[in-house]
C-alpha cells in the first residue's frame, strides 16, 4: 500500500483557499534575487501582513475553514488526541501512562521553543529513561507535531538528540500554548515552510538557519522589524527575514513572502 505525507497548507494556498488570491508558486532563487517586484504585485492583490497573523493562528489546516476560532482550536486539539492515542501506538512499551507523559513533554517544549534538548533534564522531570525520550522525539516528529533543525553532518538515528526542536507548524504553537513567543512563531513559520518546499536546511554557526540550494549556502537571521542585524553582517550570501515589514531592501526580505514557496 502507498502512503502520502500531505503539508499543510503553505501561506499562498491559505489565500487562494480562503480568500480567492491567487499568486503563483515563488522559488527560492527567485524570492532572493527578485523580492521587491514579489512584494509589489502582492500588495496589489492584497494586504499581506494582515492576512498572515491569522494563517499563523488557524490557515495550515485547511479543515479550518469555515470554523470559528474556538471550534478550530476543539477539533485541533481532538486531531492532537488521536495521535497521541492511535498513531504512537506502534512504539514498543507505550502505554496511557506514557501518553500522560508525552502530553508532559510537549508542554514542557511549548514553554521554551526554539528548544535546546537537555534530555537528562527531561529524563528527569517525566522518569523516563534517555533513549526512550529520544525516541518519543523522534516520533513525534514523524507523526508531524514536531520540527528539527540540526547542524550539517549530523545523522537521524533515533538516539541522536536534535539540536534545536520547534512545533510542527505556528497553528500548534497557539494549541500548546496560549501566547506563544512571537519570535518563536517567526522562525517555526520559515523552518516550516521551507521544509515543507523540500529545502536542505541546517542550524548554522552564526544567524538562525542556513538553506543549501542549486549548490549554494544561504543563511538566514529571522528577526522582528527592529531588531539589530550584527549577527551575519560580514557573511555572504546572507538574507534577513524581517517579520511585520510589507517590502524589503536589499538583503532585507519580508518574512511572509517565504508562505510562497509552495
Amino acid at each position: 500500500m502507498l502512503t502520502y505525507q500531505l503539508a499543510g497548507l503553505s501561506l499562498r494556498e491559505y489565500l487562494d483557499l480562503y480568500h480567492n488570491i491567487h499568486y503563483p508558486r515563488i522559488e527560492l532563487q527567485d524570492l532572493l534575487q527578485n523580492h521587491n517586484s514579489h512584494t509589489t504585485a502582492i500588495a496589489n492583490l492584497c494586504k499581506p501582513l494582515a492576512l498572515i497573523k491569522d494563517y499563523l493562528r488557524r490557515g495550515y489546516f485547511p479543515f479550518s475553514k469555515g470554523l470559528s476560532e474556538e471550534s478550530f482550536e476543539v477539533r485541533l486539539i481532538q486531531t492532537l488526541e488521536v495521535v497521541l492515542n492511535e498513531d504512537l501506538s506502534y512504539i514498543e512499551g507505550y502505554t496511557t501512562e506514557n501518553i500522560f507523559k508525552i502530553k508532559k513533554l510537549l508542554g514542557i517544549l511549548a514553554e521554551s521553543v526554539p528548544f535546546t534538548a537537555n534530555v537528562s533534564s527531561i529524563a528527569d522531570k517525566l522518569t523516563i529513561g534517555r533513549n526512550t525520550i529520544k525516541e518519543y522525539l523522534h516520533a513525534l516528529e514523524k507523526a508531524g507535531l514536531l520540527n528539527f533543525l540540526n547542524r550539517k553532518g549530523k545523522g537521524v538515528s533515533i538516539l541522536q538528540k536534535p539540536d534545536k526542536i520547534y512545533p510542527e507548524n505556528t497553528n500548534l504553537s497557539y494549541t500548546l500554548k496560549s501566547q506563544p513567543d512571537a519570535g518563536t512563531l517567526r522562525e517555526t513559520f520559515i523552518l516550516n515552510q521551507l521544509k515543507n518546499s523540500s529545502k536542505k536546511i541546517y542550524l548554522p554557526d552564526e544567524g538562525d538557519i542556513v538553506v543549501y540550494d542549486q549548490l549554494h549556502y544561504y543563511t538566514f537571521e529571522i528577526r522582528g522589524k527592529s531588531k539589530s542585524t550584527k549577527q551575519i553582517k560580514n557573511k555572504p550570501n546572507s538574507f534577513i527575514i524581517a517579520d511585520d515589514i510589507e517590502t524589503g531592501y536589499l538583503n532585507k526580505i519580508p518574512l511572509y513572502l517565504f508562505g510562497f514557496l509552495y
